[in-house]
């Protein structure tokens, strides 16, 4: 499994991931993870032509290791949300956790599941995107995101 970032990504985050945050350790899987959440949540999946061509890391990095579980979990919700199957289908559910799980992967997801959360990750930048000009700052970044979160995922 390899996380992508999305094409413009490294572009638009440059400000806050160059810069850095003083006090704080800010890297590059914080802002695809922002992406990735966004984009879960709409149940939305970008284009995988807007994936850059280069891979930045193949594992959680540390700090985001004991996310493991949970960013699976939601992959499961969405995908399942996204193509509408019955919760009550335990076949059908179980055929998805299959498609998208890997016990033996170091991230426990799929080639399938991981090119999945790399078009969910597209598709939250997309709407950063529209919805922001590169942040100058963390804390602008922070603050549009609380505001698109509250907003419910609602693209309107």
């Amino acid at each position: 499994m390899s996380f992508v970032m999305p094409t413009a990504a490294r572009s638009f985050f440059r400000t806050i991931t160059e810069r850095g945050v003083p006090g704080a350790r800010y890297i590059m899987f914080d802002t695809y993870y922002v992406c990735l959440l966004l984009g879960l949540r709409e149940r939305r999946l970008g284009a995988a032509d807007q994936l850059d061509p280069d891979r930045f890391i193949d594992n959680y990095p540390e700090d985001y290791r004991s996310q493991a579980d949970f960013i699976a979990g939601l992959l499961i919700d969405a995908e399942l949300d996204r193509k509408d199957i019955d919760l009550s289908n335990k076949q059908s559910v179980e055929r998805e956790m299959i498609l998208l799980l890997d016990p033996s992967s170091p991230t426990g997801i799929s080639g399938t599941g991981s090119e999945f959360l790399n078009r969910y990750a597209v598709a939250g930048f997309e709407r950063l995107q529209r919805e922001m000009m590169p942040p100058a700052k963390l804390e602008d970044l922070l603050v549009k995101y609380a505001d698109l979160w509250a907003d419910g995922g609602n693209d309107d």
